[in-house]
C-alpha cells in the first residue's frame, strides 16, 4: 500500500530518458528503484527522503518532452448506402 523514499536521484531542471530510475523506494520486503515510462524535464519533486508515499501517489511533476496537444478523435464515416447490395 506504501513505500518509504530512500533516496532521489533528481533534481528540479535534471532531463529524464523513458526508464530512468528517479528515486529509490524501500517496503517491508525490499528497497526498489522507481523508474519513469515517459521522457521529459523535472518540473518539481513532490517528495523527500522518508517521507512515506501511497503506490500510485505523485511524486515528481514533469513537462513532457516533445508534448504535443492531442487531436480529436475523428467520427467514423457513415456507410454509403448506395454501395451496399440489395437484399
Amino acid at each position: 500500500d506504501s513505500a518509504t523514499v530512500v533516496n532521489i536521484l533528481v533534481k528540479p531542471g535534471d532531463t529524464i530518458a523513458v526508464d530512468q530510475a528517479v528515486m529509490d523506494v524501500e517496503t517491508d520486503k525490499a528497497t526498489m528503484p522507481i523508474s519513469v515510462d515517459i521522457a521529459g524535464t523535472v518540473e518539481a519533486v513532490l517528495v523527500k527522503s522518508q517521507d512515506k508515499v501511497a503506490v500510485g501517489a505523485p511524486v515528481l511533476k514533469l513537462t513532457v518532452s516533445g508534448a504535443t496537444k492531442p487531436e480529436p478523435a475523428k467520427p467514423a464515416p457513415a456507410p454509403d448506402a448506395a454501395k451496399e447490395p440489395a437484399p
